[in-house]
């Protein structure tokens, strides 16, 4: 029977570490890698006429040195400050035209490149809670700035941002003068969205939900527990979430959805972007070309196209038509935002 015993406790070690060396291997791929490149164009300031950029640094709590600017209008006065958080990918100018549209309705914009991003410093992205941890670094930073400090704010996010800008609201300290928060696509929490991304790869890897877990409390401790739920729920600052019914990347059902049945507090709104996918805030005909160009992608990669190629299908992008607003949800954006700064 011992031997037995042995023998099966052998086997389970065996297994649970493999297991976690899968799992590891797994999460050492999603967020082990800088995210510094794309053939995609981004927009800067230069694309837009009279939009200021001025640049900043300051280091994160890994004291990593963040980069990222604070992007204004030559007005007389400004309504505030807005912060706003980048997704995962190439850094914030992925979001440009939504730091102009917000620039222009007299916000000073402070954004910034989270670690391993762009031009921040750092070996790799982390994880995503790393993202809190960098967001809490620029509340930091803006509360150090003359220039910032006495203005109203408000949070802004979009997926890795959007998770970002929910999960830092307990840390925010009165003298922050955050009004409200506005988190687009956002995870309900970081395990569930890597476990949601990866097994929509393959049912076979259902195993590594635990070991996500048990990776990111080993590297943040108790932060990487945070989730839109809990995080709400402690704190009475407005916020605003809104989620495209087709998300293809945050499922709408497991993360938006899910948070608005279970969670009644007047002071979080709740807005359905139907049939939009991961950028609720674009147009429906941005969303069909971003869509397109996607499956033209992949296709290329299938085919195995030269180089040469993808640098001509890149070059020829609209990418005014993959930036285009829906006029709807920004409007309602806008309104929430303002109503605040009144």
């Amino acid at each position: 029977l011992i031997k037995i015993l042995a023998v099966i406790f052998t086997v389970a070690l065996i297994l649970f570490l493999l297991a976690y060396l899968i799992t590891n291997k797994i999460y050492s791929f999603a967020f082990g890698r800088r995210q510094d490149s794309t053939p995609l164009k981004f927009f800067t300031s230069d694309d837009y006429e009279g939009l200021n950029c001025t640049p900043i640094e300051f280091k994160s709590t890994n004291d990593n040195t963040l980069r990222g600017n604070i992007y204004y209008y030559d007005y007389p006065t400004y309504k505030g400050v807005l912060i706003f958080a980048h997704g995962l990918g190439v850094g914030h100018l992925q979001y440009t035209h939504e730091i102009n549209h917000f620039a222009k309705l007299g916000f000073k914009v402070v954004t910034y490149d989270n670690t391993g991003s762009a031009k921040s410093d750092g070996a790799a992205t982390g994880g995503l809670p790393q993202g809190i941890m960098d967001l809490k670094s620029c509340l930091d930073f803006v509360r150090s700035r003359d220039d910032l400090k006495n203005y109203n704010k408000v949070l802004c996010g979009h997926s890795w941002g959007g998770y970002s800008t929910i999960n830092v609201l307990p840390f925010v300290l009165k003298e922050d003068n955050v009004k409200c928060a506005v988190a687009m696509g956002a995870p309900f929490c970081s395990t569930d969205a890597l476990y949601e991304m990866i097994t929509k790869e393959s049912n076979l890897l259902k195993f590594t939900g635990p070991f996500i877990s048990m990776i990111e409390k080993n590297r943040y401790g108790q932060i990487s527990k945070m989730n839109t739920l809990a995080s709400l729920s402690n704190v009475d600052i407005d916020t605003m979430l809104v989620h495209g019914t087709k998300d293809h990347i945050i499922s709408y059902e497991n993360n938006f959805k899910f948070v608005e049945d279970n969670l009644k507090k007047d002071n979080v709104t709740f807005v359905t972007a139907e049939n939009k996918r991961h950028r609720p805030n674009i147009s429906d005909d941005a969303t069909a070309y971003d869509e397109l160009i996607r499956n033209d992608v992949d296709n290329l990669k299938t085919r195995k196209a030269k180089r040469e190629e993808f640098k001509n299908y890149y070059d020829n992008i609209d990418y005014h038509k993959l930036v285009e607003f829906d006029d709807n949800i920004m409007n309602q954006i806008d309104e929430y935002i303002l109503k605040h700064f009144n």
